[in-house]
């Protein structure tokens, strides 16, 4: 039928369009072997501004308009069907914590999902939804190595994840937000399945505590339903994500292409999490208590509304 045609053609373009970006360096690599007199000087000068200006170990390069308004992002908010759902007490112009001019939060999201689709389009709709000065999101070091990639991270509040860069952009007074799952979690990701990488996942909570910003837990349903995932060659994977930081999911969409599943993304921001006052070194007992305290209220938040999001016989798995 027609329709069934459009879907797989759309399907199709999803998948090219995935395959644009990590292919970028390789291509221009090529282009610069083939054409060096008109490719080399541009590339070279790319790859100067990077090491030089290094935005995402600094404050990062924020950029409002593409965030909210670029065109292939409001197309993935529409066709993912992206929604937020915030507590009067974060929302914009609402009371309690968010109502304070300098607020400051602890977002950690999860899970992490195959590719954490939702971060970039959800960097957006953060503007006008969230009673937050400003934020800055933390982000695997391999990201910023990739053209077009790079970009698109710095363009939508992205940092470098080290502890030097996280605390730095904290003085600042911004938000952070960070998907502590990592790597881990997302190697881990299974279709129809709620896990998540927490149990020994403690530098958030010290951050926050540290610096006495509330946490705030964060969970996207629909996030590990988006694609198929395979476990061939996971040991070697693993060995990857341990060793080398890298993470090479395996996975598949509608048709067997890269194209996700027509899955709902409902990112639920559940009640901030009061950590207290600001200790400059937190005993790893004071951390531990509040992991603690983080994780049950990531499981009540879960429980509230997986039946609301058509997972009400699903139980959120803390490994």
């Amino acid at each position: 039928s027609a329709g069934l045609a459009m879907s797989f053609f759309g399907a199709l373009r999803d998948t090219l369009l995935f395959f644009l970006f990590p292919f970028t360096l390789p291509l221009m690599l090529v282009a610069c072997y083939a054409y060096p007199t008109y490719v080399a000087p541009p590339l070279i000068a790319y790859f100067a501004h990077c090491i030089f200006w290094s935005h995402e170990k600094r404050d990062g390069a924020p950029f409002e308009s593409f965030s909210k308004n670029f065109f292939l992002f409001k197309k993935m908010r529409r066709s993912m069907q992206l929604r937020l759902h915030v507590p009067h007490s974060l929302k914009k112009g609402g009371s309690s914590f968010a109502k304070a001019p300098d607020a400051a939060f602890v977002f950690a999201i999860h899970p992490h999902g195959v590719g954490s689709d939702f971060r970039a389009l959800a960097d957006g709709m953060f503007y006008d939804e969230l009673g937050i000065k400003s934020w800055r999101t933390l982000a695997a070091s391999i990201l910023f190595r990739l053209p077009l990639i790079r970009e698109i991270c710095l363009w939508t509040h992205c940092v470098d994840a080290s502890r030097p860069v996280a605390e730095r952009v904290m003085k600042k007074g911004h938000s952070i937000m960070v998907l502590p799952g990592g790597e881990r979690e997302q190697l881990m990701t299974e279709h129809g399945k709620e896990v998540v990488f927490l149990k020994k996942r403690f530098g958030f909570v010290k951050l926050a505590k540290k610096f006495g910003r509330p946490l705030v837990p964060v969970y996207v349903f629909g996030s590990n339903d988006l694609y198929q995932t395979s476990r061939f060659m996971y040991g070697l994977r693993l060995w990857m994500v341990k060793n080398l930081g890298i993470c090479v999911p395996l996975f598949w969409g509608k048709y067997g292409l890269l194209s996700p599943f027509d899955v709902p993304q409902e990112m639920v921001f559940g009640e901030p999490l009061d950590v207290g006052e600001a200790v400059a070194e937190p005993t790893k007992e004071a951390v531990g208590e509040l992991h603690a305290k983080y994780v049950t209220a990531l499981t009540k938040l879960f429980d509230e509304h997986k039946a609301r999001f058509g997972v009400g016989e699903r139980t959120l798995a803390v490994v």
